[in-house]
């Protein structure tokens, strides 16, 4: 597996998670957040089970995540949507094999969510150029099949209060990517190059990449 880490401050995907810490805020029936990669630089085929890592909290005692990966063409068309879950945060620790109960969240305070999303089919590939997307939403506004869309299962007094995302520092929030083949491996090198190029005319490299991380994506042909 490979992974994503997510910038709340950049709103950005990099293949290193970022040193210093950052929120954002999302409102539960406001815009979406949307965490946008640089242009990838190799095709890369993906097969297998995605999860998206959050560190949130929440002004009210629940709230429901939707997180939607997508593949955005270089030509600015709408973007594919390759993968896509929903948590519910109170749901956070429930085990079908035990018989724990719901947690409610405590306002204010930070807690960990795991989110399993639709896996990817074995002919999933994003092309070079394409830009990798983590849309992160508290409703279903994207005509997906997700559930709890009906108001009566989600009143304001419990799910609508503001969510804040925590990314960076000892906070990392990511996407896993299961990407396979040598095409997944290509740019490594490349990338690496370009890092030492910036660092040797005394640009920051920004987290590019890490060693332990290939290059490429998805897109469903």
């Amino acid at each position: 597996m490979s992974s994503m880490y997510m910038s709340a401050q950049e709103k950005s995907l990099t293949w290193s998670a970022p040193p210093e810490p950052s929120t954002i805020d999302l409102s539960p029936l406001g815009e979406p957040l949307i965490f946008l990669s640089a242009e990838l630089m190799d095709e890369t085929k993906l097969e297998g089970p995605l999860a998206t890592t959050l560190f949130i909290s929440s002004s009210t005692t629940d709230a429901d995540l939707f997180a939607t990966l997508q593949a955005f063409p270089p030509d600015a068309r709408q973007p594919e949507v390759l993968a896509q879950g929903t948590l519910r945060a109170s749901n956070r620790n429930l085990d079908l094999f035990r018989s724990e109960q719901p947690a409610p969240l405590t306002p204010g305070t930070v807690v960990e969510l795991r989110i399993a999303m639709s896996p990817a089919r074995g002919n999933t590939v994003v092309p070079a150029g394409y830009r990798l997307g983590l849309r992160i939403a508290g409703h279903d506004g994207s005509g997906a099949a997700f559930p709890r869309g009906a108001e009566v299962d989600r009143p304001k007094e419990v799910f609508g209060g503001k969510t804040t995302i925590y990314t960076g520092g000892d906070r990392t929030n990511f996407v896993t990517l299961p990407i396979v083949g040598d095409a997944a491996w290509g740019s490594q090198k490349a990338e690496r190059d370009q890092i030492r190029k910036l660092s040797s005319s005394g640009v920051e490299s920004l987290g590019l990449v890490s060693d332990r991380f290939p290059q490429g994506g998805i897109l469903v042909k």
